[in-house]
């Protein structure tokens, strides 16, 4: 196998040995490293090179000298946002990758991906799609917004996909680009109540607090239900009244997370508690089984709101899906199978 050095690449393209050698450093030109008389060069191999530079410059001749120039194939910020909507059209339509993305999973792409735009200089170097920004934009968030950062590496890898398919982006690139993976540097927060928290957060929603009789009722059904269900946030705001039936205590679960449907049994206090929720729930039209005080349908910004609130005011630490985990961990302690859990809570493994 033949090799190339970077100063040899750097005579052959007309540019700086210096800019040959960050190439190398990012990972936007695939080398090995050498040392010799203590100084650290590159090697590149013939073959791949050759390809690469066909990919990635355009020579002119000029008598007898051959310089080379970057391909036009910076898309500027605009050119990205246009690109963008195409890419989120193909993801809906699974043209990207062959399976449609969930409309979740569309949500969360558009928006982290918009926080990837807005968060770059206003001067951002060209390409955008580039190590250099992603390095900036991911360097602006502290370590402990690890689920942000990742977010926002999923959409821009997710972008850059799209970006080979049309033939804007190489494989190197993405290579390069998947290399500036998040790291977790701050355990997850994981949150999972004891039966006697639990019974603690639900006295407290109890106590008589005013003219506050339906937001009472709707905070403490929507605690006993996450609790003894295992639902996602999101899969608890799908709910409709028909998904839910009481006479057999069976509740629905259509196009989780995965596309997968799912039920779940629920023991006779849920039943009770849903039925005295009802009481009040029936008085608002729509067919969403929760609905805000409004009378709308309960969002999951709402509901994770109101866990936050109760959170605060009781100084038991829990979220949404700190419920789910609980469910989880009182239903293993009373010998139910894992495998039997693992089906309750739509997991493919357990």
């Amino acid at each position: 196998m033949q090799y190339i050095t970077s100063y040899q690449i750097a005579q052959d393209l007309g540019i700086n040995k210096r800019t040959v050698q960050q190439y190398c450093r990012d990972g936007f030109l695939i080398a090995t490293k050498t040392v010799k008389n203590r100084a650290l060069s590159y090697q590149i191999e013939l073959g791949y090179y050759v390809e690469w530079k066909k990919l990635h410059f355009q020579g002119v001749k000029k008598g007898n000298c051959n310089k080379y120039y970057r391909n036009t194939k910076e898309l500027s910020k605009s050119e990205i946002k246009a690109e963008a909507e195409i890419w989120l059209k193909w993801g809906v339509s699974g043209q990207l990758s062959g399976k449609p993305f969930s409309p979740r999973t569309i949500e969360l792409y558009e928006s982290y991906f918009g926080y990837f735009i807005n968060c770059l200089p206003r001067q951002a170097k060209l390409p955008i799609i580039s190590v250099d920004n992603l390095r900036f934009v991911l360097g602006e968030y502290p370590p402990e917004s690890y689920a942000t950062k990742q977010k926002i590496y999923d959409s821009v890898m997710s972008f850059s996909k799209y970006l080979i398919e049309i033939g804007k982006l190489s494989e190197v690139e993405r290579e390069a680009l998947r290399k500036l993976r998040p790291k977790r540097f701050i355990p997850a927060r994981k949150t999972v109540l004891t039966k006697q928290q639990l019974d603690t957060l639900l006295a407290y929603i109890t106590k008589p607090q005013g003219n506050r009789t339906r937001d009472q009722l709707l905070l403490q059904t929507l605690i006993i239900f996450l609790a003894n269900t295992g639902l996602r946030a999101q899969e608890l705001c799908n709910l409709n009244l028909k998904d839910v039936d009481l006479e057999i205590g069976i509740v629905y679960v259509w196009l989780g997370k995965g596309n997968k449907n799912r039920r779940i049994g629920i023991n006779k206090s849920v039943v009770e508690q849903l039925k005295l929720y009802l009481k009040y729930r029936l008085k608002y039209p729509g067919e969403s089984f929760f609905v805000s005080i409004a009378g709308t349908a309960l969002t999951k910004k709402t509901l994770m709101q109101k866990i936050r609130r109760i959170s605060i005011a009781t100084g038991i630490d829990i979220t949404c899906h700190g419920l789910r985990r609980t469910f989880a961990s009182l239903n293993s302690a009373k010998g139910h199978p894992l495998n039997h859990l693992r089906l309750a809570l739509g997991k493919a493994s357990a």
